[in-house]
């Protein structure tokens, strides 16, 4: 059946607005949900995505006409309707103004109360400022919208966007006995592996649980990993890493070093990185922030494994520090600390990452 294309209220304090733009012209194939028109109110410009899908029919309003909340001014039709079926429309003229009611007295808000209020206020956003927050992998709800009522319009996720980069980094010191214990045991079992190679494997089971702090909108797990080659450490991305075992892991750093360091790293190995691993331990670092090269990449830094173990102790003790540098606009602080918590935990107990 066909459906009307309506004005949404979207201003407050009036019922007429502007129409600035129609994305579509009459007779063109439209899909629900994109955006159809720009409308502007008394604060801001703002889109309209369409209500259905099918043919733009019947436009009644051009761009700079004046048009009136809950009227129609276009029709969709899906292909084999006909435009007989089309309801009557709402009258397009605009509404006589309504005198502004004196101010009413407001009884004083607590402070407190007024913080609930505002935490619980609803947010809204363009549909327009929608899709470049999503593809951008923005949290828009952090946003303070300019438009009406505070909605939160494209300028305003540009704005945020804009900003200058404000890593967080997140550190801790965790037990890395069993991860000792179990690299020598597969040493031992002839598995040619590295620290490198377990830690991916922590780092791509952890996401399992944590998938927020994955870069891939897609799902991809594509860890990159820094390599020591000739005082240098370029970034190699080993793909998919969720779905390889330990042993095919192992193989492909391997194969990565060996073509870093004769030269022959193809560019397409070092780009696609949903999540990035340096490990400094080679060079004696304990702890140090790593520096993401682009803001949708969290970065984990490994340090060196230090001895706890005192000469008396019969078993020997080792501990590593773990950080994990991100972008809070992009990931909130509380799932940063969670996967990192996760990350701590698995490495002191790895035979985790195995099953």
């Amino acid at each position: 059946m066909p459906v009307n294309v309506i004005v949404p209220p979207l201003s407050a304090t009036a019922d007429t607005l502007t129409l600035m733009e129609w994305y579509k012209r009459e007779g063109d194939m439209v899909l629900k949900d994109e955006p159809l028109f720009m409308v502007e109110t008394d604060k801001a410009t703002l889109d309209v995505e369409s209500p259905a899908s099918g043919r733009l029919l019947q436009v009644s309003a051009k761009a700079g006409d004046s048009i009136v909340s809950l009227s129609r001014i276009a029709v969709i039709v899906a292909e084999g309707e006909s435009l007989s079926d089309v309801k009557a429309s709402p009258p397009v003229a605009p509404k006589p103004p309504v005198k502004a009611s004196p101010p009413i007295a407001k009884p004083a808000v607590a402070p407190l109360e007024r913080r609930v209020q505002a935490t619980q206020r609803r947010i809204f956003i363009s549909p327009r400022a929608k899709k470049l927050a999503e593809e951008r992998r923005f949290d828009w709800q952090r946003v303070i919208g300019t438009g009406p009522e505070g909605a939160i319009v494209e300028r305003d996720v540009h704005a945020s966007l804009n900003k200058p980069q404000a890593p967080i980094t997140l550190t801790t010191e965790t037990n890395a006995t069993e991860l000792v214990a179990l690299h020598k045991r597969l040493l031992g079992m002839g598995v040619p592996v590295v620290y490198d190679d377990l830690i991916l494997l922590i780092l791509a089971r952890t996401l399992r649980e944590v998938p927020k702090m994955n870069a891939s909108q897609e799902g991809g797990v594509h860890i990159g990993i820094t390599l020591d080659v000739d005082d240098d450490l370029p970034l190699a991305v080993v793909r998919n890493v969720d779905k390889k075992s330990l042993r095919e892991i192992a193989k492909e750093t391997l194969e990565l070093r060996e073509a870093a360091k004769a030269g022959d790293l193809a560019v397409e190995r070092t780009q696609g990185a949903t999540l990035a691993l340096t490990n400094l331990g080679m060079f004696g670092i304990d702890a140090f922030t790593p520096v993401i090269a682009t803001p949708d990449c969290p970065l984990v830094g490994i340090g060196r494994i230090k001895t706890l173990s005192q000469p008396s102790d019969v078993t020997q003790r080792f501990s590593v520090w773990v950080s994990l540098t991100f972008d809070p606009r992009l990931v909130r602080a509380g799932t940063g600390a969670g996967f990192l918590q996760s990350v701590a935990a698995t490495i002191e107990n790895p035979m985790l990452a195995l099953v």
